[in-house]
């Protein structure tokens, strides 16, 4: 999925900017110690990272597809592969760094679904959403959590994405 590329057993992820040119990449440590240190970007020089992976995905977005936010790459990538030919459905990853005006104005007239880390970068992807309603976008918001403990969607078995997906659809 997504042109993904091998490091031996660390993947890394190809970061497009919005003119569909490759400006680096992120990788995915198999054997990280801890989160801060599962991922790291490297952008080529004279880059910011992208605010959004992966951009060729905007290019599969049609009026009767649902946009899906999340905050990571690994999400996108999962959601993709689980019930990505379930439902028509196109996975975006904010990748931390918020939404763009850029993204909005080109997303704005699909529903769109955020399903949000129970943490600070969810509090704060609630705020850009609430702004997005009270322009008129329709966003429905999801946060996953199990009695107050945070869970990702990295965290979900197969089974229980797409039992996520059947209620949130």
């Amino acid at each position: 999925y997504y042109g993904l590329e091998l490091d031996g057993p660390d993947v890394i992820f190809p970061l497009y900017n919005s003119k569909m040119s490759r400006v680096g990449s992120i990788k995915r440590h198999a054997y990280a110690q801890t989160k801060a240190d599962r991922y790291r970007t490297f952008l080529l020089h004279g880059h910011d990272k992208p605010c959004l992976w992966d951009f060729r995905q905007l290019l599969n977005l049609t009026p009767d597809k649902i946009v899906v936010l999340v905050e990571g790459t690994w999400s996108a990538m999962r959601i993709k592969q689980v019930v990505g030919d379930i439902y028509p459905i196109v996975p975006l990853a904010t990748m931390g760094a918020g939404i763009s005006p850029d993204l909005w104005n080109y997303i704005y007239e699909n529903r769109i679904i955020a399903i949000l880390d129970n943490d600070t970068g969810g509090e704060r992807y609630k705020k850009q959403l609430q702004i997005a309603r009270n322009k008129g976008i329709i966003v429905k918001d999801v946060t996953i959590n199990n009695s107050g403990k945070n869970i990702y969607v990295d965290d979900l078995s197969d089974a229980k994405l797409r039992y996520l997906f059947s209620q949130i659809m």
